[in-house]
């Protein structure tokens, strides 16, 4: 399963410079268990930089993969008092984030918090 993106410095952007378990190298053809969470540490050219996406209104695991797909972090997962158990949280929308999205451009790797409710009326597009 991805963990973090971890970016340094290198010409090459995103390229997988190494893969890490808890801080730890894991050599190429390694196994692992299912569901193993791998870090990727991977080159980051000094200029490339990515756009926030607008998660406001998505599903918790959609935001998550949006996240990634921008070449971002998910930071700080918040639910508010809606959310009473497990399936609350996976159907669970943001509500909030922190950078909004726009037009503000961030370093790849960068991390994204987000706020989560299970109340569907609360989140409002921006």
């Amino acid at each position: 399963m991805l963990g973090r993106l971890i970016y340094v410095s290198d010409i090459a952007t995103n390229y997988v410079l190494k893969q890490q378990r808890n801080g730890a190298d894991v050599k190429p053809f390694m196994p692992l268990p299912s569901g193993t969470t791998v870090d990727l540490v991977l080159g980051l050219s000094s200029d490339d930089q990515t756009v926030i996406p607008n998660l406001i209104g998505r599903q918790y695991l959609n935001a998550v993969d949006m996240i990634h797909d921008n070449s971002l972090n998910v930071g700080r997962v918040r639910f508010d008092r809606s959310i009473k158990n497990h399936a609350d949280s996976i159907a669970a929308v943001v509500a909030s984030q922190y950078p909004k999205h726009g037009h503000e451009s961030v370093l790849k790797g960068s991390s994204v918090d987000i706020f989560l409710t299970a109340d569907k009326a609360e989140p409002s597009k921006d």
